[in-house]
């Protein structure tokens, strides 16, 4: 009997399986062409039904994932409606959009008016991420074929293990497992369809949700396995997005001063201080900033530069002067975090992204009315905390122009927030694991 209940059984997985085709096949035959105008890929058809065999196939890896049956289950379930929103309902956003990155990552190079079709060019170079997804889509397409939708499956799974990681995280550092949390984490509709875009953002989440891991397994234990983990995360993250080792590493220090074994404290924090400090300068320098005159000016330059397309709002914000900067932030991080909210957006995205981020706001208050500040009192939460407004205040020098793009950014932080809601409402933690 312990056998049987370790993992879903093969009925359960004929069933998802035969439910995973009918949904994503019916619809084929009138919407994959004339939908997929703007992929530049030919035999969208077969592509896309090549998707839907390698979304089976990789449904069959998830019984022998870690963790419980249910857990498990859970995942198969939400593997099939990540598919679902992969295969069908991206076809309406990708039939909207006819510029997007995904396009110039398949193509192997930029498909803007004035580009140069080049050969792709296989690498890897740290925090150039529009290079290296662009050679490690060229890459996938020597294997997989020309099938622009099944490379997106691949990423779509990448983004269901990062939304995993992020559970696992929660778990080490709550110390028990939740049936509720383990859906939120997966199934939040931000982390349900960005993570399961052909392009960085899976990867960066799968970065970060690494990170988490890391750092719980360090709070809680303080061996080396978890920092390991740690590197490994602000390896994958900063692969993608450079800016975000520094980002990351100012929560680091906390938690070294903090946790861990005390001879280690110091040297630890001074390490992620000065990894911090050493970033910093270099993303600096790559921007042109030789003095401390030249700050202001660049980021103006970083925040100006996203003022495009259909969400831009193109606000002067006061880079003036230090004291505007800091006035900015505080709204500009609201903004990163929190919006747009209802009708900002006049879209269906735009809708349904208010609509989170208002039930997201909405939670948040509630946590703060029945806990105050309590939670502060834990060392997880505060962790938590430093993550999100380290990430938040650098985002919103960018997230402010675009709410657009501030939707599609926020997925970087919803693993961060989502574990600092759990984490915040916890009960202390008991020794058994049992599901709440």
């Amino acid at each position: 009997m312990a056998n049987r209940a370790t993992t879903p059984g093969p009925g359960l997985k004929i069933v998802a399986l035969v439910i995973l085709a009918a949904s994503i096949a019916i619809p084929l035959s009138w919407m994959v062409d004339r939908m997929g105008a703007n992929i530049p890929a030919v035999d969208l058809l077969p592509g896309h039904i090549q998707a839907v065999v390698v979304g089976c196939l990789l449904s069959l890896t998830i019984p022998f994932w870690p963790g419980d049956p249910w857990e498990k289950r859970t995942l198969l379930a939400t593997w099939v409606l990540k598919l679902a929103v992969v295969l069908v309902a991206m076809l309406f956003y990708e039939s909207a959009y006819p510029t997007l990155d995904a396009y110039s990552f398949y193509a192997g190079y930029s498909l803007s008016p004035d580009s140069i079709p080049l050969d792709p060019v296989y690498g890897f170079s740290p925090g150039d991420g529009t290079g290296n997804v662009t050679s490690l889509v060229q890459i996938l397409k020597q294997v997989l074929g020309a099938s622009y939708h099944s490379i997106k499956v691949l990423f779509a799974f990448a983004g269901l293990g990062a939304c995993y990681v992020a559970y696992c995280a929660g778990v080490k550092f709550v110390g028990r497992k939740s049936l509720i949390w383990l859906l939120l984490l997966l199934a939040t509709p931000s982390m349900l369809f960005w993570t399961g875009i052909l392009g960085k953002d899976p990867i960066v989440v799968l970065g970060i949700s690494t990170f988490l891991l890391g750092a719980a397994k360090y709070a809680k234990d303080g061996n080396s396995s978890a920092a390991w983990t740690i590197l490994l995360g602000l390896f994958v993250a900063s692969s993608m997005r450079l800016w975000l080792l520094p980002i990351l590493m100012i929560p680091l220090t906390y938690l070294f001063a903090k946790t861990g074994p005390s001879r280690v404290r110091v040297p630890l924090a001074g390490f992620a201080t000065l990894a911090m400090v050493g970033g910093a300068i270099a993303l600096a320098v790559a921007r042109g900033v030789t003095s401390p005159s030249d700050l202001l000016p660049a980021l103006a330059q970083v925040s100006q530069q996203w003022a495009e397309g259909g969400s831009a709002q193109r606000i002067e914000v006061p880079f003036d002067s230090i004291a505007g900067l800091a006035a900015f932030l505080p709204l500009g991080a609201f903004t990163a975090l929190f919006r747009p909210l209802p009708m900002e957006v006049p879209n269906a995205f735009g809708l349904l992204a208010g609509i989170e981020n208002l039930a997201l706001l909405a939670f948040g208050g509630y946590i703060v009315l029945r806990k105050g500040l309590t939670p502060l009192q834990s060392r997880a939460v505060v962790f938590l905390m430093i993550c999100l407004a380290s990430w938040a205040l650098v985002y919103a020098l960018i997230s402010f122009q675009n709410l657009g793009t501030a939707s599609r950014f926020k997925v970087q932080a919803l693993p961060i927030l989502l574990l600092l809601y759990w984490v915040a409402l916890a009960k202390p933690e008991r020794k058994d694991c049992a599901k709440v």
